[in-house]
């Protein structure tokens, strides 16, 4: 058996740094092993960063939702890691950052709210099927 070595220094100390400033990105409605999202958008929309450009379509299917702001400029099919090729957006970035809102102890929150909450954050497992 080989064990290669971790390398994993501590990061604890590291300061953190902005450093995603891409001018496209390419997003895959097909998120995970399930059902892809229905997009809400269509070519020529302008989005801002965080708004969802895609509702799950099922019991396995997740939201998806603009990682920066931009405008769409196509929605077509793209390398897809695991697909092959799956049904996209091609997203023209705008280069601001937003400022999202500070939030409240979600565990003050309704059952319910957090639930729906998290079915609505585009949330996926990490694991083999991204369940």
């Amino acid at each position: 058996m080989i064990h290669a070595p971790e390398l994993k220094n501590p990061q604890h100390e590291l300061s953190a740094e902005y450093y995603l400033k891409p001018k496209k990105l390419y997003l895959p409605f097909s998120q995970h092993t399930g059902r892809p999202s229905i997009p809400c958008i269509k070519k020529t929309d302008t989005v801002e960063e965080g708004q969802i450009i895609a509702k799950a379509d099922g019991y396995i299917s997740s939201f998806l939702h603009a990682p920066k702001s931009g405008k769409i400029i196509n929605i077509d099919t793209f390398a897809h890691p695991v697909l092959k090729r799956a049904e996209a957006v091609f997203l023209d970035c705008i280069d601001n950052e937003k400022k999202f809102p500070q939030v409240n102890d979600p565990l003050d929150l309704p059952k319910e709210k957090i639930l729906s909450l998290l079915d609505k954050s585009g949330i996926v497992g990490m694991g083999g099927a991204s369940f």
